[in-house]
This record gives structure tokens, sequence and C-alpha cells, in this order.
């Protein structure tokens, strides 16, 4: 088990695979009822990632169609036709994270936007956020940012971010 977690911890299995299909990554789900699949920025890809998740999610549905999957994503620079190839690739519950401080405005915008499409993009998505903290955020800062999920309907985790030990952990759910 995870320490963090009542779960337990299956490990981790790299996706930079030429392809989603991999035996590796198929071989992993076949002894699961729920997974979460997590990106990191692929600012360097033009769908930042999305067509490769999509993928990855069809190839699992395919293979055990009972699986619920999870995607805990970037926000695809605001690119919203990556959020609805994913969104509508079979995926149950689409997760991105959201900062209140050390993003602009603009970003911050971007983020809220991004999750209230993956909702609107499929009937019956799951969205949630978690909000990391300990960053340098202020109190008014995350009173905007729990009213803003508020007025979205977003489940929300706040996070702590242990900078000095480089590591973290769920302080509220």
């Amino acid at each position: 088990m995870d320490g963090n977690s009542q779960f337990p911890s299956l490990g981790s299995i790299r996706l930079d695979v030429p392809t989603p299909t991999n035996e590796n990554v198929l071989s992993l789900y076949c002894s699961v009822h729920y997974i979460v699949l997590i990106s990191v920025d692929h600012d360097d890809l033009p769908d930042g990632g999305s067509g490769h998740f999509a993928e990855t999610v069809r190839a699992m549905k395919k293979g055990k169609p009972e699986i619920m999957a999870e995607c805990l994503t970037s926000d695809f620079q605001g690119d919203l036709e990556a959020v609805s190839m994913l969104a509508n690739s079979g995926l149950e519950i689409f997760a991105h994270n959201i900062e209140t401080v050390n993003a602009s405005r603009e970003i911050y915008e971007q983020s809220l936007s991004v999750l209230k499409h993956a909702k609107l993009s499929k009937e019956g998505m799951i969205t949630k956020t978690s909000i990391m903290l300990g960053l340098g955020e202020t109190d008014d800062e995350l009173k905007e940012a729990m009213a803003h999920l508020r007025v979205h309907r977003e489940p929300k985790r706040l996070h702590r971010f242990d900078q000095q030990a480089d590591r973290g952990g769920t302080i509220c759910s």
C-alpha cells in the first residue's frame, strides 16, 4: 500500500512508448478495475499528449470495457479540441489540478475553462481538481479558487506541497 492511499499501489509504467497498446501497459490494467493515467506537461506535442491518452483509454476499454479510467492532465495549453478528444475517448473522470499562485490570471482561467469544457464535452463526465497549497498562496487566493470551483460544482481536494521534503500530502478532501 502506498503510504498516502487506502488503495494498493501497483507502481508506475512510463507511457512514453511508441504506442498505447504496449503489452506492459495492457497487462497491468487486466488485474485492476480503476486506473489513473497521470500526465506531465507535453507542450512539445501538438495536442499536448491528449491523443496518446485518448488512444490508451480506447485500447484499455477495448480489452476490458468495464474498467474505469481517470486521466490527470495538463491544461493542453487551453486547446479545447484536445480536451474534447480525451473526454470522448471512453474516459470517466477528467482531472486537472490548479494553482492559486505562480500562475498568471490567464493560466488560472484557462484551467477553469479546461475543467468546464471537459464536463460539457460528454454527458456524465466527472471532473475533479486539487488545489496546490504551500506555494505562498494567500487566504484570499484560496477562498477565491474555492468559490470558483463551487460555481462549477467541481469536487476539490486541497493538497499541501512540502517544499522542504519535496513531497506532499492531502490535507482535506
